[in-house]
């Protein structure tokens, strides 16, 4: 039973850290694309705040 508990609570943390890879990559490709299609100052200002943040 105690071994159980600590394997599901490992694969609960597994899937967590993947959940926030993905989301991670999704967010930096979404950047790349709006820099990309949108060549203007303001939007390289908002995505250097944006990772400042970060």
């Amino acid at each position: 039973m105690i071994v159980y508990l600590e394997f599901n609570i490992i694969s609960t943390k597994v899937s967590l850290y993947y959940a926030f890879y993905f989301l991670q990559m999704a967010i930096q490709t979404f950047l790349t694309f709006l820099l990309s299609h949108n060549k203007k100052n303001q939007v390289k200002n908002q995505v250097k705040k944006t990772w400042v943040v970060c």
